[in-house]
């Protein structure tokens, strides 16, 4: 397992979200033809200490009996589990080489940040909880909590005690179950705003939604047309490649190399245009089914060169993709043609906002940050449709 880089230098690439490397990061193989980089987040810490303290709590917890010690315990297993689970992956995928950029990413966790996030509970723990029930995520959120752990025990005079004391009195004034501690660790999680990443990309649909309830709130539901350019830019040349590009696993690496080394300047110009074709749908608003028909077409030489298909494959994707509602949807959606709110498998432009630093602050500084966004390195954020 090669050293993971420091979340101070610079990264290249698309950062794969909210996961940390492991078996969810397998569907993002066309985010890397689209960057020719991803970007993975290592499950621990430059430092040993985090997990070490962490077990010594647990450890204290099971001694006194605690409340808590049942909630502890399950974080550490999801803890473990994804640490295992990322070298296991890492190893996997290590053909790749400098193709996959390895890092820690640190939230601050100390009382203060959680306490920002107070004014968002009601809206938006429901929808983290369902976030849950993804294990990779929750395997994210129990890393995130063993890192707020390790923060409160130097806040609180590396007292255990202290630290069970202050969580099970959170859960009191607040009226939550132990749960909620997770929730808010997931919820803590989702604020990556504090590492200047250029680009995301996620698969889920739930996590998305967190940002847009989060983000509505900053932005008051700002219109980010730069941002929905890159979102269908995004969107076109996942659609006409994602049934060519196979999973990120080890038989496939071989190909996905060569595709890399070998179509640089097809996959470059596909970019282009398809920034270009986004921007003509957006921008100019010809968005019309035959204009958008029009639009694929143009594409006809990169995408043909890429995955080498030949006349017949190329009209076999044509139909597939005029009986694909979910894109057709999805486009819609970007285009501001559904009458009514964006479906849910559209990112909402808002989500871009909730990617600053979030909480109490930043509302009171709103305004400054809609001025920001205009030049804010956050220039996209893709969905990725499910392929499981």
């Amino acid at each position: 397992m090669s050293k993971a880089k420091p979340v101070s230098e610079k990264h290249d690439g698309l950062l794969i979200f909210p996961y940390y490397v492991g078996p969810a990061v397998r569907p993002f193989s066309i985010g890397l033809i689209w960057s020719g980089r991803l970007i993975v987040t290592i499950p621990g810490w430059p430092s040993g200490k985090p997990p070490q303290i962490f077990l010594e709590i647990v450890q204290y917890s099971v001694k006194i009996n605690h409340p808590l010690n049942k909630l502890f315990a399950t974080a550490l297993h999801y803890y473990n589990l994804a640490s295992k689970q990322g070298i296991s992956e890492l190893e996997k995928l290590a053909p790749l080489g400098d193709k996959l950029n390895r890092i820690f990413l640190l939230n601050p966790g100390e009382r203060l940040h959680y306490d920002d996030w107070l004014p968002f509970h009601e809206r938006c723990l429901p929808t983290v909880s369902k976030t849950l029930e993804n294990q990779q995520i929750l395997n994210s959120a129990c890393t995130e909590f063993v890192w707020r752990v390790y923060a409160l025990f130097l806040e609180l005079d590396e007292n255990p005690q202290k630290v069970l004391d202050y969580l099970n009195g959170r859960l009191s004034s607040l009226g939550y179950p132990d749960h909620y501690l997770l929730l808010e660790s997931a919820l803590h999680h989702y604020s990556i705003g504090k590492v200047q990443f250029p680009e995301i990309i996620t698969d889920s649909i739930d996590v998305l939604a967190v940002f847009s309830e989060v983000g509505s709130s900053l932005s008051e539901n700002q219109d980010n047309v730069e941002v929905r350019v890159a979102q269908l830019a995004y969107l076109l040349f996942q659609t006409l490649l994602e049934s060519y590009i196979p999973r990120l696993l080890p038989k496939n690496l071989e190909f996905l190399l060569t595709v890399l080394n070998n179509k640089n300047d097809s996959i470059n110009s596909a970019k282009k245009k398809c920034f270009k074709e986004a921007n003509k749908l957006i921008v100019d608003k010809s968005n019309g089914k035959e204009r958008i028909a029009e639009t694929i077409n143009n594409l006809k030489n990169e995408i043909t060169e890429i995955v080498e298909l030949d006349a017949q494959a190329w009209k076999s994707l044509l139909q597939s993709l005029s009986e694909d509602r979910v894109f057709w949807t999805s486009i819609a959606g970007l285009l501001g043609t559904l009458s009514g709110p964006m479906p849910s498998v559209v990112p909402a432009a808002a989500a871009i906002t909730a990617l600053s630093s979030i909480g109490t602050t930043a509302m009171k500084e709103r305004k400054l940050r809609r001025e920001l966004l205009q030049k804010s390195p956050w220039s996209l954020i893709y969905y990725l449709k499910n392929k499981n």
